[in-house]
C-alpha cells in the first residue's frame, strides 16, 4: 500500500477502488452499461493506471470531498494523470458538452438555465468546427 493509500480512510479508499474499477469498465468491456459513452468513443486508461490501483491513487490522490468525482478535462481525452482531475458536479458541467436534455439538480431552475447557457456558450467558443 502506498503512503498515500494508507493515509485515506478505509471506506474512502474502497470507494477510489470502485472508481478505478469502474473507469476501467467503461473503457474496455462492451457488457458494461455506459461502455457506448466511453470504450466504443475510442476513451482509454493510460498503461499507467490500468496496471495498479496505487499508480492511479498516487497520481490523482485522495478525493478533496464526498461531493467530487473524477472528471476527465477534455471529455473527448483518455483517463491520464494530465487530463484528469477531481471535480463537483458543477465544475464538471462547465466542462461537459451541452446535452438537448437538462436534468436540474439542486439548482433552481433559472440559475440551472443559466449555468447551461454559459456551459454552452464555452463550449461553443472551445470547439467552433464540431456541430452543437
Amino acid at each position: 500500500m502506498s503512503q498515500i493509500g494508507a493515509a485515506i480512510d478505509k471506506g474512502e479508499l474502497r470507494l477510489l477502488r470502485r472508481v478505478w474499477q469502474g473507469m476501467k469498465q467503461r473503457c474496455s468491456n462492451p457488457n458494461t452499461k455506459h461502455w457506448r459513452y466511453y470504450g466504443r468513443r475510442g476513451i482509454q486508461v493510460c498503461e499507467r493506471w490500468r496496471e495498479s490501483f496505487e499508480n492511479f491513487l498516487a497520481d490523482m490522490g485522495p478525493r478533496p470531498s464526498p461531493k467530487h468525482s473524477i472528471d476527465r478535462i477534455n471529455s473527448n481525452g483518455n483517463y491520464e494523470p494530465a487530463n484528469c482531475r477531481w471535480a463537483t458536479w458543477r465544475q464538471q458541467m462547465e466542462t461537459r458538452r451541452p446535452k438537448a436534455l437538462f436534468t436540474v439538480h439542486a439548482y433552481g431552475v433559472e440559475e440551472a438555465i443559466r449555468l447551461f447557457l454559459e456551459a454552452d456558450a464555452r463550449w461553443r467558443a472551445d470547439h467552433p468546427q464540431e456541430p452543437a
